[in-house]
């Protein structure tokens, strides 16, 4: 209680709330529903992200570079309060102006340019609380826009269904320590895609794709009757990254042939509710909001065991101990995910999973981890990053130094087979091909 007798978020709340907007319609929403409710808003649109729709609001639009233009527009506007919304891609860095604002904001800013999500949003939202803005959850600015419990549309999940559910809050669970994934999607016979560091539409986007049951073999017998499960991770920063489904999610879910979509309710944004239902009964998908009793909890990730005794160095190319400690940490996913998936493959770097691919996937997973690196480690061009295996059996097809070359060309440092390749002649491929391109290659002591 303050000396005049207000209540210090009472006062908080009777100043307009402040919208920090990146891309997608939520940012509207929350404004909307707050605006509804007698209460101002300043939004600050990121020129380039956010939606032109938010100009029917008090704005601001600044450049990603604008540091000190964000802070100046919401203090002008007497924002106390702040909500951090919507999708920032990875900068064009020539396309950023700095201010003065950023320049003094370099050290935090550097920092964010390594870590997993949760590293750096609370990192986030450690700097705009210095700056004297509470930065409060959307579901606490707008619960509204929260997905409540229970079937969501005019479509039920059956019995498999609900099987599909579990098997992918199972997965889900067994990442959540890594801080590795949102999303997954199953069906009752097994688990066919995890969500990697380029989010859920990238995952429903290669479900969809023509060559989808090549590269995801599992979906050939039952795409029919996958489902979409996204949750939060255990200890994840609830305020600026809640999970979020609206109408696209809902149309990609369609396209991939998916079943139907479940969420952790009180948990997750539902942006667009009424739109987002119609379009799932349309295409005879469920949406269904899972008490949270209901949903696994994530193992501690200390419980792992280190996966990397046995085995030893197979180039000549010596990994570094940052190397040998994203390798550790591979080892780490796949033997939490060995239950679900007993073969898989995972590429970390810097401590971060960028992707995670199951059985036949580590091509893929390769592949894809170039484009998926912490920023800073993208703009310096330096090696980094490690493609952990359970296992080369049926990875390698009738080439197996391509596994190397694309991990070189993804700019990863190295290969860690965890288990005993059975072909002693693809190893020795690969062997060969990590001595000419300079990556270090980790297998069983007893591998030839």
């Amino acid at each position: 209680m303050k000396p005049d007798g207000t209540r210090p978020r009472a006062a908080a709340e009777a100043a307009p709330l402040g919208i920090l907007a990146g891309g997608s319609g939520v940012p509207c929403e929350i404004a909307a529903a707050v605006t509804a409710r007698g209460r101002g808003v300043h939004i600050v649109g990121i020129s380039g992200e956010a939606e032109r729709g938010i100009e029917r609001f008090p704005h601001t639009w600044v450049n990603l570079g604008g540091i000190g233009a964000m802070i100046r527009a919401f203090r002008s506007s007497g924002c106390r309060e702040l909500v951090i919304i919507g999708r920032v891609r990875r900068p064009n860095l020539a396309s950023i102006r700095p201010d003065i604002g950023f320049w003094s904001s370099l050290p935090v800013l550097l920092r964010l340019l390594r870590g997993g999500d949760d590293a750096i949003l609370r990192l986030v939202v450690d700097f705009f609380e210095r700056q004297g803005l509470k930065v409060v959850g959307a579901h606490e600015a707008a619960p509204e826009l929260i997905a409540p419990v229970g079937v969501l549309g005019s479509h039920t999940p059956d019995v498999s269904e609900r099987a599909a559910v579990r098997r992918c809050t199972d997965a889900l669970a067994a990442l959540g320590p890594f801080d590795a994934a949102q999303a997954a999607v199953a069906y009752d016979g097994a688990l066919i895609a995890v969500e990697g560091a380029d989010g859920t539409d990238a995952m429903l986007r290669r479900l969809a794709a023509p060559n989808a049951l090549k590269r995801h073999p599992l979906a050939a017998s039952g795409a029919s009757r996958s489902v979409l499960v996204k949750m939060p991770k255990p200890d994840q920063e609830r305020r600026i990254d809640l999970p979020a489904i609206g109408p696209e999610t809902i149309r990609r879910a369609a396209a991939a042939g998916l079943a139907g979509v479940a969420v952790l309710s009180g948990q997750t944004l539902f942006a667009e509710r009424r739109l987002a239902i119609e379009l799932a009964d349309e295409a005879g998908l469920f949406i269904i909001g899972l008490e949270a009793e209901a949903t696994p909890r994530g193992l501690t990730a200390t419980h792992a065991t280190d996966g990397l005794s046995g085995l030893k160095q197979c180039a000549q190319c010596t990994p570094s101990s940052a190397h040998l400690e994203d390798a550790r940490m591979g080892a780490r996913v796949l033997a939490a995910l060995e239950p679900i998936w007993p073969q898989a493959a995972v590429v970390v770097s810097r401590s971060y999973v960028l992707a995670t691919e199951g059985p036949g996937g580590a091509m893929s997973a390769a592949e894809r981890a170039g484009g998926l690196k912490p920023w800073g480690m993208r703009f310096l061009r330096r090696r980094s990053g490690v493609l952990a295996m359970t296992d080369i059996a049926g990875e390698l097809g009738h080439d197996p130094a391509e596994l190397v070359r694309r991990a070189r060309a993804s700019g990863l440092a190295g290969i860690a087979i965890l288990h005993s390749p059975r072909d002693e002649a693809a190893l020795a491929a690969l062997r060969s091909e990590a001595d000419r391109t300079g990556l270090f290659l980790l297998a069983p002591g007893d591998a030839r």
